[in-house]
C-alpha cells in the first residue's frame, strides 16, 4: 500500500479551542446583528430597524422609501420599517415602507408585506401578505442558531 503524500499547503483541521471560540464569535455576531443571507437590498439603512435574533432569507428587498408619482426621479420621505424580535423573513419576500413587524412574526417565501402586523406571533403569507396562522406565544422561546436558549443560561 502506498503512502499517501500530503499537499504542503493543506490546512490541518482546527482544534477543539478554536472551534469552541470560532462559535461564541459566531454566537456573539448572531445576537447583535440577526442571520441573513447574501443578495438582499435595504434601501436607507437609517431607516430599518431590526430587532435581536432576526433571521432573513436570500433574496430579500426592504423597501424605506418610494418614488415620488409625480416626479420619478424624485424619492418621497423615507418611512421607518421595524422588524421585531426573533422575526423570520422567507426568501424572495418585499417588505415596504412604514411596515412593523412584531415579535416572533414568520413572513412566509415571496410575499409582499405592505402592512404592519404589530402584534406578532403570526404567520403571514401572500402578495399583498395576511395573517394566515397565529402563534402561540407560550410556544415561542428565545432561540440561537436552532437551539432554544435555556432560563438562566447565557
Amino acid at each position: 500500500m502506498k503512502k499517501r503524500l500530503k499537499h504542503p499547503n493543506a490546512t490541518k483541521r482546527p482544534t477543539k479551542l478554536q472551534r469552541n471560540i470560532h462559535s461564541l464569535l459566531r454566537e456573539l455576531w448572531y445576537t447583535l446583528t440577526g442571520y441573513t443571507h447574501f443578495g438582499n437590498y435595504y434601501g436607507t439603512p437609517d431607516h430599518i430597524h431590526f430587532g435581536k435574533g432576526v433571521a432573513i432569507a436570500a433574496n430579500v428587498v426592504i423597501v424605506s422609501a418610494n418614488p415620488d408619482l409625480g416626479d420619478v426621479w424624485a424619492r418621497k420621505e423615507p418611512e421607518d420599517v421595524y422588524i421585531g424580535d426573533y422575526c423570520y423573513v422567507g426568501s424572495g419576500s418585499i417588505i415596504l415602507p412604514g411596515v412593523h413587524l412584531g415579535q416572533h412574526t414568520v413572513v412566509a417565501a415571496n410575499s409582499v408585506v405592505r402592512d404592519s402586523v404589530p402584534q406578532g406571533y403570526c404567520v403571514i403569507a401572500g402578495n399583498p401578505a395576511r395573517v394566515i396562522k397565529t402563534l402561540e406565544p407560550c410556544n415561542c422561546g428565545e432561540y440561537y442558531y436552532g437551539y432554544k436558549k435555556e432560563k438562566g443560561l447565557r
